[in-house]
């Protein structure tokens, strides 16, 4: 595959996609005057009690970065090795679960908790199939960009396994306690919800893993 092309096609991918970020911050907050945090709100939670036309633009965004990405990996060139169409594989899952945890709601317990440990799956798997093809290319040429690549893609690997690993995962549903004025107890979402950072982090690592595949195509077709 030309890697012009690559970078065209990723490119659109991940503007589209922080596009849909922005446009869905403004619109939570028009919808609900509060502000929109990564690192305790769900990615769902852009179309919280509404449909998709309420946040209509975002969603839009959202679905081009998707259609850009599924097609990107499908144009993805097979031919050097085995490992290639394991990165393809990869690229098509972990573009669905993007999708996919965008929409499914936490009231859908079960669904939602399957959506997340896939994204999780997904997001541990796209990069480090990006690192052994990358470095299966490095081994065949000793191509500098295809060695960078590889380690670029473990280093992802390993950030999001350090998440996996996390024990805090099991006890994702805990509230923080507050004591208010006139003496009641409440519940309320803690600065950092744990389950919900973590799809974050987990989505971002996928998106951020088209800047690897862009890297591999290059060393693909340019020996450095």
């Amino acid at each position: 595959m030309n890697p012009y092309v690559t970078l065209a096609l990723s490119g659109a991918s991940i503007i589209f996609f922080i596009g849909y970020i922005l446009i869905s911050k403004s619109n939570y907050y028009q919808r609900f005057k509060m502000e929109y945090h990564m690192r305790n709100t769900f990615p769902y939670e852009f179309n919280y009690q509404g449909t998709f036309k309420d946040n209509l633009v975002g969603n839009l965004f959202l679905c081009l970065s998707f259609i850009i990405s599924m097609a990107n990996y499908a144009m993805f060139d097979m031919t050097h090795s085995g490992f290639m169409i394991f990165v393809m594989v990869m690229g098509f899952f972990s573009s669905i679960m993007i999708l996919v945890i965008n929409f499914v709601p936490l009231k859908l317990l079960r669904g939602h908790i399957i959506s997340s440990v896939l994204t999780l799956i997904s997001a541990f798997a796209l990069p480090a199939s990006l690192s052994i093809a990358s470095f299966s290319i490095y081994n065949a040429n000793e191509n500098k960009l295809a060695l960078a690549t590889a380690i670029i893609s473990l280093v992802l690997t390993i950030f999001i396994f350090i998440l996996l690993m996390n024990p805090n995962l099991t006890h994702w549903a805990q509230a923080e306690k507050k004591t208010n004025e006139d003496g009641t107890v409440t519940y309320i979402r803690p600065k950092y919800f744990v389950l919900a950072f973590t799809e974050w982090l987990c989505v971002i690592t996928i998106i951020a893993s088209q800047i690897c595949l862009i890297l591999m195509t290059f060393a693909m077709n340019y020996k450095v």
